[in-house]
């Protein structure tokens, strides 16, 4: 094991620690959205936020490197935004229709609906 990996997983729970309540949102229309918001108390949304993008970097790393996934999937993950104000933290995802119909057609069955 990376005892690198085992702190910022550490790290990240004493984070999640902080958050009061937790909001998610989907908003599907031609795409799909979803947000999902933290509120933290004492200003503690940017720590999360860096330990979240720490971690987002990682699985970036690790996906890049499998030519088993596929393009689309890899594009997703890359597309997942992390941002921070003072008090909340906001993960963010959106979908767009052309991305939904390619996963759609490599899906098995291709995308036969």
């Amino acid at each position: 094991p990376n005892p690198k990996v085992g702190t910022v997983t550490q790290d990240v729970a004493a984070a999640v620690k902080a958050l009061n309540t937790l909001t998610v949102a989907v908003t599907v229309t031609s795409d799909v959205e979803l947000s999902i918001v933290g509120n933290t108390e004492d200003g503690a949304a940017k720590k999360l936020a860096n330990q979240l993008n720490g971690l987002k970097a990682l699985g970036d790393a690790a996906i890049g490197m499998m030519d088993n996934i596929p393009q689309p999937a890899k594009d997703l993950f890359e597309a997942i935004k992390i941002d921070n104000t003072r008090d909340t933290v906001t993960i963010s995802l959106k979908v767009d229709k052309a991305t939904i119909e390619t996963a759609a057609k490599m899906a098995p069955g291709g995308g036969v609906r």
